[in-house]
This record gives C-alpha cells, structure tokens and sequence, in this order.
C-alpha cells in the first residue's frame, strides 16, 4: 500500500468492505524513517485509515524497524520482508507530482539500486537532498513480483505527468515510467479529478 494524503479516502472505503481480512497480509511501498506514532509515517496513516473496522484484523509487516537510520535497518528489514510470499496479489501505487512512486525519485543517489531488478534485494534504503526525511523503500524487483499493479492518483496536475511518462524519456526523470514501460506485471490505472 502506498502512503501520502491520496489514498486516504479510499483506505476508509476498504476498511468497512466484509473480506477475511485475518487473511490479508499487508506491507507499505515505502515508508519515511520516523516512529510509527509521527505525524508523516505511513504505517500511521494506513492504521488509522485501513486497518480499522473490518480490516483490523488484517497482518502488517512494516517498513520501519528500530534501527538509527534506514541504511543501518536495510539488512534487518530484508529479513523481515522474507514473510510476504514470493508473489502477492496486489500493489497499490501513488504518483507523485515529480513523478516519483515508492520513495523512486528523481535523481535519488540510490534509485538505480532501488530498480536494479537483479539485486535480489526486496528494500533499498533511501536518501537525497530533496527530501526531508530518509526513507526505505521496497525494490522494483519485489514489486513487480505481483499478479497486479494498480495506479491510482487524482488531479489534474498528476494526469499531466503520468501522459509525460508515457511518451519516450529517462526513468531518472520521472521513475514512474519504471513501472508503466515494464512487461512483467499488469498495470492498471485509475484516476479522478
């Protein structure tokens, strides 16, 4: 599942849904290394808008561990990522306006280890002078390893560069196109104004 303010709504919707949720194992795509309880955490933000209601009896495997910083935690947390089945069903993915998706953003120091889909590594720690916190995020090779990927963004400022990522230009400039120019796993895109 992904973090930030546009999936907000649609957790609340999920959370009421009648699913065996006591089945349903879920991980963030990346996650901002701060306490679970801070304000910019997304494991906070999926808890208080999915895993309530019915769905609170679903499992999650969090992104974050104790470790100082995510590159002292990366080894730990391969570990822990070890417990999600070699495929899952789904990943839920946002757009961000620089056209970033996980914690792949533009001309990170890292985002070519982030997608080298041969690494064999499920996470890569994350850090780049545009962002205000470091972060962990799951690789590009563990999440391709989906039976489905789905794109969901609003506004029209989002739609504007997801067309820009369709037409012929670099994955360091908009790293959405990582996911949109692969032929391993479907992708299927929803979006509102």
């Amino acid at each position: 599942m992904p973090g930030g303010n546009t999936p907000r709504t649609l957790f609340d919707a999920l959370s009421v849904l009648e699913l065996r949720w006591d089945k349903v194992l879920i991980t963030l795509t990346d996650e901002r290394w701060v306490d679970p309880d801070h304000e910019h955490s997304n494991e906070k933000m999926l808890r208080e808008h999915l895993l309530q209601h019915k769905a609170k009896t679903a499992t999650l495997v969090p992104l974050k561990n104790s470790a100082a910083t995510p590159f002292e935690g990366e080894k730990q947390l391969q570990t822990a990522l070890q417990k999600l089945p070699d495929v899952m069903t789904l990943v839920l993915f946002g757009l961000g306006e620089d056209g970033h998706c996980a914690s792949f953003f533009p001309h990170s120091p890292q985002l070519n280890a982030a997608l080298d889909i041969t690494s064999g590594k499920p996470c890569q720690a994350i850090a780049s002078d545009q962002l205000r916190q470091t972060r962990m995020t799951l690789s590009l090779g563990r999440i391709l390893a989906r039976k489905l990927i789905i794109l969901y963004f609003t506004g029209k400022k989002k739609r504007q560069v997801y067309q820009q990522a369709l037409s012929a230009g670099s994955v360091e400039n908009l790293p959405i196109r990582c996911v949109l120019t692969q032929q391993q796993t479907p992708v299927v895109v929803y979006w509102a104004p």
